[in-house]
């Protein structure tokens, strides 16, 4: 569970939204598809039958299509969420209330049909905003496990990455030096290469000799470290860098810190 089930998270909440929408759409024209006929079964009140709205049929052929295409969207994301049982739950019929609770005794076979299709969509779309809810809680867990902030160990020079281990020489001074510099000031979000060349200048004992134009050591020394670190912990573009500026990839900054 990470960036994939993010994906499936936003098409569940569209299939949940659009499903929504429908019910409440229809709930609006739902006493012109469904008379009440209450007073054609009282012995005393004499009235002529009330004939079945006209297009019922069609309205419930629609209903019937939505429906199964809401199931089979559904279904296709949850499947993709292949080491939890939320497929299995959605399509469990013990999930959901008896149909046959819901509709009245009054009304045609038609309109029966109609109201258990729509009461099993909103059903299901219910369960499905429940199934919503503790997928996002799971995957917010599950990345917040995954996600190891970075840190670096200055005696021992060496940089975690991932909870790997990246280890420098005695002899490299500027990588682990600007690697302990970002990660010591992890709020700031952006360096100039210009401010890291005059921290170089000091680290490595220029003594003011390098120039604004030499900012191009800096890029290459710190694009050099971020292949390194991809290379050893997986971790791409662990620093964010540009021919300007660069700052640490806000998913490995200590998250206490942010």
């Amino acid at each position: 569970m990470s960036e994939n089930v993010t994906e499936i998270i936003k098409d569940l909440i569209k299939s949940y939204e659009k499903c929504n929408t429908l019910l409440n759409n229809i709930e609006e024209i739902s006493d012109k598809l469904l008379p009440n006929r209450i007073s054609s079964f009282s012995p005393w009140i004499k009235s002529e039958p009330i004939p079945e709205h006209r297009q019922l049929n069609e309205i419930i052929a629609k209903v019937d299509n939505i429906h199964k295409n809401y199931i089979k969207d559904v279904n296709n994301s949850l499947e993709k969420i292949s080491q939890m049982n939320f497929k299995m739950r959605f399509n469990n019929p013990n999930q959901r209330s008896s149909l046959a609770y819901y509709v009245t005794f009054n009304s045609t076979k038609n309109e029966s049909k109609l109201i258990e299709l729509l009461i099993s969509l909103d059903q299901h779309n219910s369960e499905l905003r429940e199934l919503i809810k503790e997928i996002e809680s799971k995957n917010s867990y599950l990345n917040e496990k995954e996600i190891i902030p970075a840190r670096y160990i200055k005696k021992t020079r060496t940089l975690f990455v991932n909870n790997k281990p990246i280890t420098f020489r005695k002899s490299a001074k500027y990588p682990p030096a600007i690697c302990e510099l970002l990660l010591n000031h992890p709020n700031k979000k952006n360096w100039t290469l210009n401010d890291l060349l005059k921290f170089w200048d000091e680290v490595a004992y220029y003594g003011g000799l390098l120039d604004k134009k030499d900012w191009h050591k800096v890029y290459e020394t710190i694009k050099r470290l971020n292949d390194r670190i991809k290379k050893e912990s997986g971790v791409e573009n662990f620093f964010i860098l540009s021919t300007s500026t660069v700052g640490l990839n806000p998913n490995y900054i200590k998250l206490s810190e942010k």
